[in-house]
C-alpha cells in the first residue's frame, strides 16, 4: 500500500511541475503566436488536467525549476510511473477479482483507473513525440523559421485533421 501511495504522490509532484511549466509557456506571447507551438502547450495543459483524475492534486508542492527542457524528463518519468501503477492495479484485479481493494478503491474504481492510465499513457507518448519538435524550436531560438503545421495528439488519436 505504501508503494502505491508513494508512486501516486510522485506522479502528483511531476504533474504539478508540468502544470507550472505549461502555465509558464502559455504566458510567453512570442511562443503562443506560433500555431504548432501553441498547440503543443495547449495539449500539454489538457494532458495535465486529464492526469489530475489519477494523480492526487490535494497536496501542493513548490516548483523549484521552470525550464522547458525538463518536459521530456517529466513526461518520461510519468510514463514509467503510470505503466507501473497500471500493471500493479491490473495484477491486483486479476488476483482478487471483484474483491480487490487498494487505497480505499474498490474493484470497479480500480478498473476505471487502469483504463484511464491506458489512455493517459497513449497521450503521454504523443506528447513525448511532439516535445521533440517543440524542443527543436526552442533550441533554434528562431521561432519564425521553419514552422510547419503539425496535428495535435488529439487529432492523431482520432485520426482527424
Amino acid at each position: 500500500m505504501e508503494k502505491y501511495t508513494r508512486d501516486i504522490q510522485e506522479l502528483t509532484v511531476l504533474n504539478q511541475e508540468l502544470a507550472s511549466l505549461s502555465s509558464l509557456l502559455g504566458k510567453q506571447k512570442d511562443l503562443m503566436e506560433r500555431k504548432p507551438l501553441k498547440v503543443f502547450v495547449l495539449d500539454l495543459q489538457d494532458y495535465v488536467a486529464a492526469l489530475s483524475t489519477v494523480a492526487d492534486l490535494k497536496h501542493s508542492v513548490p516548483i523549484e525549476q521552470e525550464d522547458p527542457k525538463l518536459i521530456n524528463g517529466l513526461l518520461t518519468r510519468q510514463n514509467e510511473l503510470m505503466k507501473v501503477l497500471q500493471r500493479d492495479f491490473q495484477r491486483i484485479l486479476t488476483a482478487q477479482g471483484n474483491d480487490a481493494t487498494v487505497l480505499t478503491l474498490d474493484a470497479g474504481t480500480l478498473r476505471r483507473k487502469v483504463a484511464a492510465l491506458d489512455d493517459l499513457i497513449t497521450l503521454n507518448q504523443f506528447l513525448l513525440q511532439d516535445n521533440l519538435s517543440f524542443q527543436s524550436f526552442l533550441d533554434s531560438g528562431d521561432l519564425a523559421a521553419g514552422v510547419k503545421q503539425q496535428r495535435s495528439f488529439w487529432q492523431r488519436l482520432f485520426q482527424r485533421k
